[in-house]
């Protein structure tokens, strides 16, 4: 039912993780949403502030309160003044209450002078029940009977006893057509954003990332302007056949098959002893920690010196690798600077039971002058397989699999962009080991969602430190391919 009305009528409920305080706030009459709907053109939105004591934490020196209280006072001045728009805050009265959680203004049209005012009295205090919060939320705008969107900025996570997946899922599946959007404000922790984006994911929302003032004020800006579509009969007439999908379009190829490297490359910290070009592959050592790709001065990281495409894409390197130092870890990824940079990689970690190869989607972002924001997602391949008996007695298929994965001429890395989301995805071929046959496998992490990237296309063989030996990468192709 959630599903079928996805076209339908949307009301917003914006839920942004930023403190509010009771005091002064005018409360309209507690008249139904549904009928302050109908009274007006557009239709109503509830924001819902996250008033926890967190939010007295700074950023560049200045507390995340203020921040909001301008962010949010500006985003008002570009709303149509007769706009019917509502407050609930929670965390604002008492220390230590998971029930603190009240509507402090209805939403009415022409209200945003009384959320303007209301905004100026936060005072952060108490926890964050934001689960509670957005089931009032979507209880207030009658999600059963009326579509429903929730937007959730919060700078951390769930504190109180609720779960944010179960609680979005419960509201999906209750909802005519409930979605949740969540913006992390300041969330740098892997599983606090995990948690967040888990309740954008079960409803079929978005997650966004603000790391300061201007990417809140963007992210609040995108979400303000989701489209409201009316419905119509359309809507429930039955789908018509989907024609199947077109192949992705090559956008770039490079095989390595000329004698020297190609114009369109530039290689930063360039150690010529550490690279050879054959007839059909590029070969890149790495041999010390001054291959790590956070570090500034990091040697023989390539650069692609052309435009990426304006949609979806996938960035991609088929590689072999002599996986032999329990350090390797061969990336594709975009660049800026060491502390801006998105990168997909496999890194081939030792073990005592051996080497195990682990799926990484790496995230950094901050200042230059400053250590980045890291945001990390890890994927076990022999997990992703259903592998069992890693360290078990006499276990061989182990290492089977990683000279498969890394020498076995079949493996590709890719960077996947699907709107403003990035995961990393392996393609490989796995072996036959015990009753298990020869299979390809495709694996992908989960996807880390960002307002801007980092624009130049980046290849590297890395190794983390300490160093303990040499690294090999043969890379066989780097390809981009649109997504359509």
């Amino acid at each position: 039912m959630a599903q079928f009305f996805k076209n339908a009528l949307l009301r917003s409920v914006l839920l942004a993780g930023l403190p509010f305080s009771m005091m002064s706030a005018p409360v309209f009459a507690q008249t139904s949403i549904g009928d302050q709907a109908k009274a007006s053109q557009s239709p109503a939105k509830v924001i819902v502030l996250d008033a926890s004591g967190s939010m007295w934490g700074k950023i560049d020196g200045k507390a995340k309160i203020e921040i909001a209280r301008d962010v949010v006072s500006d985003l008002l001045g570009q709303l149509d003044p007769s706009s019917s728009l509502g407050l609930v805050a929670y965390g604002h009265r008492v220390k230590g209450d998971c029930n603190d959680i009240e509507t402090l203004v209805s939403p009415a049209p022409g209200s945003l002078d009384a959320v303007r005012g209301a905004v100026q009295t936060i005072s952060p205090k108490g926890k964050t029940p934001l689960s509670a919060a957005v089931k009032e939320a979507a209880r207030q705008l009658r999600h059963t009977e009326e579509a429903a969107t929730v937007i959730l900025v919060s700078d951390g996570k769930e504190t109180c006893n609720l779960d944010p997946c179960a609680v979005a899922s419960q509201l999906e599946a209750d909802g005519v057509n409930f979605t949740a959007h969540v913006v992390g404000f300041d969330v740098a922790a892997p599983e606090d954003i995990a948690q967040l984006q888990c309740m954008a994911d079960q409803t079929g929302g978005r997650y966004l990332s603000a790391s300061n003032a201007q990417e809140l004020a963007g992210a609040l800006e995108e979400v303000s302007q989701i489209e409201e579509i009316a419905p119509s009969d359309d809507d429930f007439a039955p789908p018509e056949p989907s024609e199947p999908p077109k192949p992705a379009k090559a956008f770039f190829e490079d095989h390595f098959d000329t004698p020297d490297l190609a114009a369109h490359w530039t290689m930063q910290q360039d150690a010529p002893i550490l690279r050879k070009l054959t007839d059909s592959n590029l070969i890149l050592a790495a041999v010390s920690e001054h291959h790590w790709f956070e570090e500034d001065k990091a040697l023989n990281r390539m650069l692609l010196d052309q435009d990426l495409p304006s949609g979806d894409f996938d960035l991609s390197i088929d590689f072999t690798l002599k996986a032999q130092t329990g350090r390797d870890e061969p990336l594709i990824g975009l660049y800026s600077d060491k502390n801006n940079q998105i990168t997909a990689s496999l890194f081939f970690e030792q073990t005592g039971c051996g080497i195990r190869p682990l799926l990484m989607l790496t995230n950094l972002s901050g200042p230059k002058d400053a250590a980045p924001q890291r945001v990390e997602f890890r994927k076990d391949v022999f997990k992703a397989i259903e592998m069992e008996g890693f360290c078990g007695p006499g276990a061989t298929h182990p290492a089977q699999i990683v000279e498969a994965i890394s020498q076995g001429g079949q493996t590709s890395l890719t960077l996947q962009k699907r709107g403003r989301d990035y995961s990393a995805r392996l393609d490989t071929l796995i072996p036959a080991y015990n009753d298990n046959p020869e299979k390809h496998v495709s694996i992908s992490t989960e996807p880390v969602t960002l307002l801007r990237a980092p624009a130049a296309l980046q290849v590297m063989s890395a190794q983390r430190p300490p160093s303990v030996g040499e690294s090999i990468l043969f890379i066989d192709r780097v390809h981009i391919r649109d997504q359509f």
